[in-house]
């Protein structure tokens, strides 16, 4: 498949994702908006779950990493909601787009899953960030910890929020995410911010799930806009 026709169906699947109704979150749920990708490499698919728990019914799974014209793409999914270590995801509906996608799974594989479910937070990613320092807290106003575009002495970028490798995300509040980043030999931390050696955690108010181009994003453009709740 020609790189043409993949970010064409890139396109589509941001635009028509996430068109649903709007309905209330379960009580005790932080609300969040970003869009993520599993990062679950298992050939069955991310488990949906009913409730933020280990032992909760599987509702169904999300597309597995599948192969599209000697590329791999992963499973996008909007955010909801956060409670203790699992996010609230919603999944499809699926774009005619990602018809030829489905089609591509091995015979006697279930249909991937729509609607609302929880997956554990640690099994979802962003291919990048859209703000050029984490925060402390979920807010512009919070101290920076890192910043994330940096350059050499000529001003050519050594590192970009979109270049930057999430090793995890953490939590999530409205627009915000919480993510533990693999810091660059030349991040240099402007705070504590209680990760590992060769870590910084932080709060971005910005995901980039593109998998076959970049975002719109400039140092003047700090985030993206958030998406609608579904």
């Amino acid at each position: 498949m020609r790189i043409e026709a993949i970010l064409g169906f890139a396109a589509l699947w941001a635009t028509d994702a996430f068109a649903q109704p709007v309905t209330a979150l379960p009580a005790g749920v932080t609300a969040c908006q970003f869009s993520a990708i599993s990062k679950d490499p298992d050939p069955a698919g991310l488990n949906v779950r009913e409730a933020p728990d280990p032992t909760a019914r599987v509702l169904g799974h999300l597309l597995p990493p599948t192969d599209i014209g000697g590329a791999t793409v992963a499973a996008e999914v909007h955010v909801l909601g956060y409670r203790n270590g699992w996010f609230l995801v919603d999944a499809g509906p699926y774009p005619d787009a990602l018809k030829f996608y489905v089609d591509q799974q091995p015979p006697g594989r279930l249909t991937p899953y729509r609607g609302r479910g929880w997956v554990a937070a640690s099994l979802l990613t962003t291919p990048g960030l859209l703000r050029a320092k984490l925060k402390q807290a979920p807010s512009g106003q919070s101290a920076d910890v890192v910043d994330l575009w940096v350059r050499d002495k000529d001003g050519i970028p050594l590192t970009t929020p979109q270049s930057v490798k999430i090793r995890r995300m953490i939590a999530c509040s409205g627009e915000w995410v919480q993510v533990e980043i693999e810091l660059d030999k030349a991040m240099k931390p402007l705070r504590d911010s209680g990760a590992p050696p060769g870590a910084a955690r932080g709060w971005a108010n910005g995901t980039c799930v593109e998998q076959f181009a970049t975002c719109d994003f400039g140092p003047n453009t700090p985030y993206s806009p958030p998406a609608p709740l579904p």
